[in-house]
């Protein structure tokens, strides 16, 4: 199955990338009121979304067009685009932050299953040595009897050698 998330960059590594200031970055963040995702901790991160967007406002800006222009187009842009967005029944909206969060439950329950794993093998092991250990006591019980057995027939053919041999040539011939 592929799964698709989205990577997240730091303002420095955007701010290199599309080759402006991270302060530049900042103030388009408050003159063309752009939504940026920001982490626990209040750091702000940029997706490939974030990015176009700053892709775009840098293009704008270094054909001379004026803050009010973009802001304008960009205002016009997030209604089209608004209105072009068909609704996913049944399917709850995620902020960012909360997608960022259930993605960050995901990942901690991967990072748990090599654990779950080794617990399951372990429990495996012990129930295979107990299956094994079971197996030989049973097997040991098996030859113990047939050992007895045997020693039984041959205590009792030695008895009967014996009983033989005391009734010999000589005990005949004097019992009769």
């Amino acid at each position: 199955m592929d799964e698709i998330f989205l990577k997240a960059y730091s303002i420095k590594q955007v701010a290199s990338q599309i080759k402006v200031t991270e302060g530049t970055i900042r103030q388009w963040e408050k003159d063309f009121n752009l939504d940026i995702p920001r982490s626990e901790d209040n750091s702000r991160y940029f997706t490939e979304i974030e990015i176009e967007t700053l892709s775009h406002i840098k293009a704008m800006r270094d054909k001379n067009l004026s803050k009010v222009i973009i802001k304008e187009l960009l205002d016009k842009n997030k209604s089209n685009s608004a209105h072009n967005k068909t609704p996913i029944p049944d399917v709850p909206a995620l902020r960012q932050t909360e997608a960022t969060q259930a993605l960050k439950s995901i990942q901690q329950s991967f990072e748990a299953f090599p654990e779950i794993k080794k617990e399951i093998i372990n429990e495996l092991k012990d129930e295979i040595k107990e299956s094994i250990k079971d197996e030989l006591a049973d097997s040991f019980k098996k030859q113990n009897e047939l050992i007895a057995n045997e020693l039984k027939k041959i205590t009792d053919s030695q008895k009967q050698l014996e009983e033989n041999k005391s009734s010999g040539f000589f005990s005949r011939i004097f019992r009769g």
